[in-house]
């Protein structure tokens, strides 16, 4: 009976772990349930025009629920929910997509001169007042990843010293002990980076205190007390850099290349079109056209030399939902061609998503997406014998596409085939329209198409001999608020012999108007 009474209390024993990590488990859960839906409070039809509420609905897909299915029972009935989890979690993480979101709330914050707390707070600027308790707020966590990764990307360290600060001012500092400790460990870095060496030892010798069985952080107070001494007494120049108040990469950094910050500048400014330009808006029939008499086009003239033609309402209700309906399922990290090697790539100079769509079945969608590619032939006047297929993209957080022509110049490796020849012309159509940001940037005039909802931008990329127009370097915009889906036509030169001919005079590099009868 002895032996049977000790096994008993063995196997209590044993339960009672049990029931422990049942209620350990049991807890996590509740504080996660409790995190996400408070984070999903202010959830509506513009929940996920705000780059924060799609910063964090990444941020759980890749790290919360990841966390949640690990913590249940793969042999249970919880089977069936780590089933519908991890898919999508395994997804995410993939495709990097935290780091793409990390990415761009620091291209926001570097392209429109944001402050770190600008984002942490919710960027309350740009919403009407009476709005600041239901903006999404950037938690402790979120802006020490953020503040890391800018780390990681050997970026600004003024950027990463303002996102460290902001992480310890909003820290729990019972709760979140260890992520204090790496967010000054971060911040004494960044600090001896932009020339504050007296700052950096403060926060070293805290840490040692803190942490006394630390032997970096010991090595740390010797190394920056040596260099305050050292600089107290002249006898070093100062370390680190000066920085402007704006936290922005191209204020502490002179880009790579020059039109970086005037890209930038452009995606910031309002459009400024010189008083001496006679731009003009005017409904167009394309020569009376019979489709166009009766419902001709209304176009407005963003800029003359080169030609870039704006047209309004070019597309049903009907067209748009076919097109989002189809590009969905499809849609994968957008690719560009290598320069150097001619081959697809993703790049970080492009972030969005992309699909293809042929259009090439008797289905009724199909049909109707070959009705609007004939209306845009129509339109143009060009064919679309040699046209590519319906491109759409989807620009999510911070989604740009930086500097870059349509066309294939002279010095890029990977060429369009003499079958079809290079992309005479470009089509881009608005599906939607963000709230702030995402505009289309022509560097060469120095102006920017807004994307207005069921317009088009239309331009030549080659002069009339065939040659490369380099003044349609254009570039996306971030998009700072809302979502922007466009879709494009490229044109190329095979079977357009007739409907744009070459000049007599093939030296003659100017283009000439797209719409003679109108001026």
């Amino acid at each position: 009976m002895e032996t049977l009474l000790k096994f008993e209390e063995n196997l209590l024993e044993k339960l009672l772990l049990k029931l422990e990590e049942k209620v350990e488990k049991l807890a996590f859960l509740e504080e996660k349930i409790e995190e996400m839906q408070k984070e999903r409070e202010s959830q509506g039809n513009e929940h996920l025009s705000h780059p924060v509420n799609q910063f964090k609905l990444i941020r759980r897909f890749s790290k919360d629920w990841h966390e949640i299915s690990e913590s249940l029972t793969s042999h249970s009935p919880e089977s069936d929910l780590i089933s519908q989890i991890k898919p999508l979690t395994s997804k995410v993480q993939d495709t990097k997509s935290a780091e793409i979101a990390e990415n761009g709330l620091l291209r926001l914050q570097e392209t429109y001169f944001l402050s770190a707390a600008d984002l942490q707070q919710g960027l309350g600027e740009f919403y009407n007042g009476g709005m600041e308790k239901d903006l999404p707020k950037l938690t402790a966590k979120d802006c020490f990843d953020i503040g890391r990764r800018a780390y990681m990307n050997g970026g600004s360290m003024r950027v990463v010293h303002d996102w460290m600060k902001l992480t310890l001012q909003n820290a729990d500092k019972e709760k979140d002990f260890d992520l204090m400790i790496d967010a000054l460990d971060h911040l004494a870095y960044a600090k001896s980076q932009i020339g504050d060496q007296r700052g950096a030892l403060m926060i070293y010798n805290k840490l040692k205190s803190l942490q006394p069985d630390e032997k970096r952080y010991e090595q740390n107070v010797n190394y920056y007390g040596r260099k305050w001494i050292e600089r107290a007494r002249g006898e070093t120049e100062q370390e680190g850099m000066d920085h402007s108040k704006l936290s922005t990469r191209a204020a502490d950094h002179r880009p790579e290349r020059e039109e970086t910050e005037y890209y930038e500048k452009l995606c910031r400014m309002p459009n400024e079109l010189p008083e001496e330009k006679l731009l003009r808006c005017f409904y167009w029939s394309n020569n009376d056209h019979p489709f166009l008499m009766l419902g001709p086009v209304k176009a407005e003239e963003l800029w003359d030399e080169p030609e870039i033609i704006r047209f309004y309402e070019i597309i049903t209700d009907e067209e748009l939902e076919i097109i989002n309906k189809q590009a969905r399922p499809k849609s994968n990290l957008a690719t560009v061609q290598d320069p150097i090697t001619g081959k697809l790539v993703n790049a970080d100079y492009r972030i969005s998503e992309s699909a293809w769509l042929p259009a090439n079945t008797d289905s009724e969608e199909d049909q109707k997406l070959r009705q609007f590619r004939n209306r845009i032939s129509i339109i143009t006047g060009l064919t679309m014998e040699r046209a590519e297929d319906i491109q759409y993209s989807n620009y999510g957080i911070g989604g740009q596409y930086e500097p870059h022509y349509d066309m294939s110049t002279e010095n890029d490796a990977g060429k369009f085939d003499e079958e079809d020849g290079n992309r005479i012309a470009t089509w881009l159509t608005y599906l939607n329209e963000p709230k702030h940001g995402g505009d289309t940037a022509f560097l060469g005039p120095g102006i920017k198409a807004e994307p207005i909802h069921k317009s088009a931008v239309f331009w030549y990329n080659l002069l009339r001999d065939g040659s490369c127009d380099y003044r349609t370097r254009h570039a996306a915009c971030p998009v700072l608020i809302g979502q922007k889906t466009v879709s494009n036509i490229w044109f190329h030169e095979r079977g357009e012999e007739f409907s744009r001919k070459c000049l007599l005079n093939q030296t003659d590099k100017s283009t000439l108007n797209m719409f003679p009868d109108i001026y």
